[in-house]
């Protein structure tokens, strides 16, 4: 259950109106949500069972501000959805994500298959299908962080997403060979 601080701000509307919406989603997929959710951001979490995996959702917004003491400072929002599915293949292990440091250390063929300055490495030879699943997964999603280890996957994408449903559909997709 998500715990509302009400208050009047345009802010709190528009925080309700995504958290109840994102809520209804997950509901979809028979998960429960708990968080909490006030003017200033949000914070929702999900834990559910589906094909022997576990998956975890964490959604949040936060909005901190700074003194500026001769010059004003703007504050700082952050939106962001993390992902963790546990229960997958510990033989796998990829990494990907947002960084051109890190595109600097893959191959010439993966840098003409996936956009700058996204990176991906792989610890086997995947299928060109799969590995086109996942490119086109983390440019679409703008992931900005996604590991698989030792069967537990990561996925960090740094906005957020009113339907939870459509990023787990596409990484369901990639993730049925790591199973």
């Amino acid at each position: 259950m998500i715990t509302y601080e009400t208050d009047p701000s345009p802010f709190f509307a528009a925080n309700k109106t995504f958290c109840e919406a994102f809520e209804n989603k997950l509901k979809t997929m028979n998960a429960e949500c708990k968080g909490f959710c006030n003017s200033y951001g949000y914070e929702i979490e999900s834990d559910f069972k589906k094909d022997n995996l576990n998956y975890s959702i964490k959604c949040q917004k936060y909005h901190n501000t700074q003194n500026g003491v001769m010059i004003p400072v703007d504050s700082h929002e952050y939106r962001g959805v993390e992902i963790n599915i546990t229960g997958l293949n510990d033989v796998f292990a990829v990494s990907a994500g947002h960084s051109a440091y890190q595109r600097m250390f893959i191959s010439d063929a993966m840098r003409g298959n996936i956009p700058s300055p996204y990176f991906l490495k792989f610890n086997y030879s995947p299928e060109k299908a799969m590995e086109s699943a996942l490119i086109k997964t983390i440019t679409n999603h703008k992931v900005s962080k996604l590991k698989l280890y030792k069967g537990k996957l990561t996925c960090k994408i740094n906005m957020t997403s009113t339907d939870p449903a459509d990023v787990l559909a596409d990484i369901e997709k990639v993730i049925a060979t790591w199973k």
